[in-house]
């Protein structure tokens, strides 16, 4: 499948608020339910991008890699790709999805700090590796290990939106430790020889897509029209899209939005941000994976009675009741 024909959602899962709650309590009904719910509405459904944990696999190994592969069998049933994101970098100052801090992969940020080559590639696959680099490794090794050359999986996303304020200092030791990071990430991740293309989903930035191009087989980016928020414009986002899709023409690789259609808690006025969001992309050749499938607790994808919802709104499809939010069929016909 190319890019340009993905047409997809991200999924969490209804039944919890974080990443590793959503994957300690995994719940197998609720997903199969879920999903067979999402493709009767979307029949077009073809590629879904699945929020993993490395935080509950290092509690309960075993079970976190039974219930990946019972969820890769739901997928396929239903003719589903998947993207597995394996690290979550954003973090929401209200509702935290979890993921990785960047205490965890700059030692010098942390009161941990003895440990000052973590994640160096000239010596980290030589030597014992310590800390969160060895859980790191097992976590990639048995995940991506055991499904190297499974047809289920489209691609692995490394990284859920990298970088913060200082992608442009290029000074920064935080911008130059995420950077050794990513690097070490997608380096042991070609050592394992899985035969999937490897991507890192940035925001909307050509700065963070130059920064990963060089890591990434696909090029990914997260294009939210931020209707309603100061300086949003539509044609200041048609002008960042178009910049992006250069920096990945200019690389000879393919783009895919992994993320995108901000949300709002009215319906009417979703549908008018997804319609025109979706349109833009496939008038550019870039196809897309929605944000999201289905309510959950997690940020930005619930009802206001499920907790605080953030400047993103609410984003996902299909109510926690099972109906589908009103007008947003339009997906199926853009």
């Amino acid at each position: 499948m190319k890019s340009s024909e993905v047409r997809g959602f991200n999924y969490y899962g209804s039944w919890g608020s974080s990443l590793q709650e959503l994957w300690l309590h995994f719940d197998y009904g609720k997903l199969a339910v879920e999903v067979a719910q999402g493709k009767i509405f979307f029949p077009g459904w073809n590629m879904v991008r699945w929020w993993l944990s490395h935080e509950a696999f290092m509690r309960m190994p075993g079970r976190f890699l039974a219930n990946f592969e019972a969820g890769l069998n739901v997928f396929d049933h239903y003719q589903i790709r998947v993207i597995p994101v394996l690290f979550n970098r954003l973090h929401d100052p209200s509702l935290d999805l979890g993921g990785i801090y960047l205490e965890q992969i700059i030692p010098d940020q942390s009161r941990y700090g003895a440990i000052k080559r973590s994640f160096d590639p000239e010596i980290s696959v030589e030597r014992g590796a310590v800390g969160i680099e060895g859980i790191m490794r097992r976590y990639l090794s048995e995940v991506i290990g055991q499904h190297r050359r499974d047809s289920r999986i489209y691609a692995w996303d490394l990284c859920n939106t990298p970088f913060g304020p200082y992608i442009d200092d290029y000074d920064s030791p935080l911008l130059q430790g995420e950077m050794a990071w990513l690097s070490w990430l997608a380096d042991f991740v070609r050592r394992l020889d899985a035969e999937q293309p490897l991507t890192i989903s940035n925001e909307l930035d050509p700065q963070a897509l130059r920064l990963t191009s060089s890591l990434c087989d696909l090029l990914a980016f997260q294009p939210y029209y931020q209707h309603g928020q100061p300086g949003a414009s539509q044609a200041r986002f048609e002008m960042t899209v178009d910049e992006c899709l250069q920096v990945a023409n200019d690389s000879g690789k393919e783009l895919l939005a992994t993320e995108t259609v901000w949300g709002s808690l009215v319906d009417g006025a979703h549908v008018a941000i997804m319609q025109y969001t979706l349109q833009c992309l496939k008038d550019r050749g870039i196809g897309w994976i929605t944000q999201s499938l289905y309510h959950s607790p997690v940020a930005n994808q619930h009802l206001p009675s499920y907790g605080p919802v953030g400047v993103a709104g609410y984003q996902a499809f299909i109510n926690p009741d099972n109906r589908l939010r009103d007008g947003h069929d339009a997906w199926n016909r853009i």
